[in-house]
């Protein structure tokens, strides 16, 4: 009978680890039969957009450097069409996006309107074709859900105004960024729902949806403007409506103030931020500032315009700031 040695068995030990790694490998792509690599947000609310990503590079682990990467797999998208079969009430858009470096995905965009029955999922088949010739081919799920509750919620960045957003007093004038969430209702619980292109109305009149602010160093929140004075707007969109405890008031004699520096005492650098706000004619404060332009107060060159809380690195004596809204201008140390 043969005998097996430490080494031989460690030898067949690392065969069968490899075969397992192997037969455990995770499949190439992520569509329904693993061909393609898609990037979709499967549940949309209906009547809003969704895009659907189909990309030619993909690395384990996700959104890496392919160099630094364990696993690199790449789709050959080159001179090839992509047909698509969709149920209806759903009207795709594709456009090819070509990589701008190798490193970096190019692929297939498919845009839709979230219009399909609502409450179950939809298949949706892919073909990207060379020719006559089917080179890959695959399928992914979309589900239109009805929203039957929505929320503003608080951004997450530095930049963002403090506190919970649509709360509290606000000038007409003045704006709510803030991140809107929609939920729908489903026989699994309640579920969040994505889409793209919403637009909330106000049977009040007090708010109205406006351009995101586009800024290079963050995402930004959704805009909505304070257009008229009251008290208690109610935002809506299709079976989702959601009533604020905020009141709007017409005050021309508002002015803009500055707060004190903050950061940690004793450190001669670290950061440090400083507070714009509005005052309003009668002494309280008011919401609603959301663009601000912070300059030297000496020399009059540009240190921030993005948002309303400057942010410095460094000792917190400084010549002055200036800060810039609305049409009103306050500087300070």
């Amino acid at each position: 009978m043969a005998m097996l040695t430490r080494r031989g068995a460690g030898a067949l030990g690392l065969i069968a680890w490899m075969a397992v790694v192997a037969g455990c490998e995770e499949p190439r792509g992520t569509g329904k039969h693993g061909e393609l690599y898609l990037h979709s947000s499967e549940e949309v609310a209906s009547g809003l957009y969704t895009t659907v990503r189909l990309n030619d590079l993909r690395t384990w682990p996700e959104h890496i450097d392919p160099m630094e990467a364990d696993r690199v797999e790449r789709w050959d998208f080159k001179g090839t069409t992509l047909e698509v079969q969709a149920p209806p009430g759903f009207d795709f858009e594709v456009s090819r996006e070509e990589s701008p470096a190798r490193y970096l995905p190019g692929g297939y965009r498919l845009r839709t309107r979230c219009d399909a029955e609502p409450g179950r999922a939809h298949e949706v088949r892919v073909r990207v074709m060379a020719g006559s010739e089917v080179r890959y081919e695959d399928a992914f799920e979309l589900t239109c859900l009805e929203p039957t509750r929505l929320e503003l919620l608080e951004l997450e960045h530095p930049y963002a105004a403090p506190g919970q957003p649509g709360v509290g007093r606000y000038f007409v004038g003045g704006a709510i960024e803030a991140s809107i969430a929609l939920f729908a209702d489903t026989p699994r619980g309640e579920v969040r729902v994505g889409g793209e292109g919403l637009v909330l109305t106000d049977i009040r009149g007090i708010l109205r949806m406006g351009e995101p602010e586009r800024h290079p160093r963050r995402n930004s929140g959704q805009i909505l403007e304070v257009v008229a004075p009251g008290t208690g707007p109610e935002l809506s969109y299709r079976g989702a409506s959601l009533r604020l405890p905020m009141e709007a008031v017409l005050d021309e004699g508002w002015s803009l103030e500055l707060g004190t520096w903050q950061g940690p005492p004793g450190l001669d650098y670290a950061e440090r931020t400083l507070d714009a706000w509005a005052r309003g004619s009668d002494g309280s404060e008011l919401h609603g500032l959301q663009r601000c332009v912070w300059t030297d107060a000496v020399a009059g060159t540009l240190m921030q315009d993005d948002g309303c809380r400057l942010h410095l690195w460094g000792p917190p004596a400084v010549s002055g700031v200036c800060v810039t809204a609305y049409g009103r201008t306050t500087c300070g140390p």
